[in-house]
């Protein structure tokens, strides 16, 4: 349990570090690449090397989408909610309070949404 809240912890502050600093897009990218390469290593029986290369290919392309607007929104929302997960299941974690989860998911959502659109516009 301590190692996903820690894990969590991490991958929030990294995302943050870096959105501040205008490359969210990429630390997104890099997530789901990484989100996709887990899946088929726990699901399937495809070699660690092509894993490899399908999630640096998976990286490429959510990057690619992500210069258009219809990319840009297909991919920013569904990232800006499970980064907002994170935070919001930490504290649901210590509080057990919904009310909690949901203000610091939606709260954490916006302020996801926000950089994203900023990094957009630089």
């Amino acid at each position: 349990m301590w190692v996903g809240i820690i894990l969590a912890v991490v991958l929030v502050i990294i995302n943050i570090v870096l959105a501040c600093m205008k490359h969210i897009n990429i630390v997104n990218s890099g997530l789901f690449g990484l989100i996709v390469g887990i899946l088929l290593w726990n699901k399937t029986e495809i070699h660690l090397a092509f894993i490899c290369i399908i999630g640096l290919a998976v990286l490429g392309l959510t990057l690619w989408l992500q210069q258009g607007k219809v990319g840009f929104w297909l991919i920013s929302p569904p990232m800006s909610v499970m980064w907002g997960a994170f935070p919001a299941s930490i504290i649901y974690s210590f509080t057990e309070d919904k009310i909690w989860l949901y203000v610091v998911w939606v709260a954490a959502f916006l302020l996801n949404m926000g950089l994203h659109l900023a990094a957009k516009g630089s």
